[in-house]
């Protein structure tokens, strides 16, 4: 059958193809990764950056509520980091350790009882600047197009 509207990255065809080869299972949790910059003071330099997972596997109405957002870390300011990478190593490395094939996260719960997880990164966000670090990209606003 075919989709009449794509509504959720879970209707994408990566999403799909990754469910069906197996790489995601039920038990599988799916995470977005976001970094966005912003400025404390409207007054004063004040530029942090800060970035968090948010929890996919709940539907859209929910999985962006406070509750399924989770902090992974930020920068202090007052001005832009050198080396963003190295905030965001710790966050990063962790999550990896559970998408490879040889570790898996335990989880116990009352309704499942003990069972173990793979994470999943789906996708990435950022706004303008933070894109910049999520891309490897200069940022330049000037267009080398001539």
């Amino acid at each position: 059958g075919e989709l009449a509207m794509i509504s959720n990255y879970i209707h994408g065809s990566d999403y799909l193809k990754a469910v069906i080869h197996g790489d995601i299972k039920d038990e599988d949790i799916c995470l977005m990764f976001s970094i966005d910059g912003m400025q404390i003071y409207a007054f004063k330099l004040s530029d942090c950056w800060m970035f968090i997972w948010v929890l996919l596997d709940y539907a859209p109405d929910i999985c962006y509520k406070k509750t399924h957002i989770m902090p992974g870390g930020f920068t202090p300011g007052p001005r832009n980091p050198k080396n963003v990478d190295s905030f965001l190593l710790p966050s990063l490395s962790h999550v990896a350790i559970f998408m490879g094939q040889s570790e898996k996260l335990k989880i116990c719960t009352e309704q499942c009882g003990l069972y173990e997880s793979k994470l999943y990164i789906v996708f990435g966000a950022a706004d303008g600047p933070g894109m910049t670090y999520l891309n490897g990209t200069i940022g330049s606003p000037f267009s080398d197009s001539r």
